[in-house]
């Protein structure tokens, strides 16, 4: 991806490459960090900037079917019988909360306390959970037989585990 100013000179070269939906919100930052600001008065901007390139995630990358964004597609994935189908391998970007914490969405009022997904896996595979705030947050990992969603097989609890 360039991003070029009116002149046609590279401003930024090489920004965004093959990454993770984490990235597409940066992009989407700093187009409107690009786009100006004004007070209301003003006339409408010119544009400084041209903006080009390809956004893509990275191979193997889902999202979670019910993040908090409103305007995202939405499927619930909060019980056993609503469980997100993922492939395998897979990294699957997602979202969690409690009620009234994070960032005004979809999920802020109520929260979203679990999210649940049906996966294939071999014999002694790991699965790895990775939280983004683990200071202030804790999540559980649970594993539960696909033929019997009340037979837990493994849990990992607690903090750092």
């Amino acid at each position: 991806m360039h991003i070029m100013t009116k002149d046609g000179q590279p401003m930024l070269q090489n920004c965004v490459t093959h990454q993770t939906l984490k990235s597409i919100l940066l992009l989407g930052g700093l187009c409107g960090l690009l786009s100006g600001c004004t007070n209301g008065d003003d006339p409408d901007p010119v544009p400084r900037f041209t903006l080009s390139g390809t956004v893509s995630s990275a191979a193997g990358s889902i999202v979670d079917s019910d993040v908090n964004d409103p305007y995202a597609p939405y499927a619930a994935n909060d019980t056993p019988a609503q469980a997100q189908s993922i492939p395998n391998p897979v990294m699957v970007g997602g979202y969690v909360n409690v009620a009234g914490t994070g960032n005004r969405g979809r999920s802020f009022s109520s929260g979203d306390h679990s999210d649940y997904y049906r996966v294939s896996l071999a014999a002694g595979q790991a699965i790895t959970l990775n939280i983004a705030d683990h200071t202030t947050g804790d999540l559980d990992l649970y594993l539960y037989d696909g033929a019997d969603p009340s037979k837990q097989i493994d849990v990992s609890k607690g903090t750092g585990k």
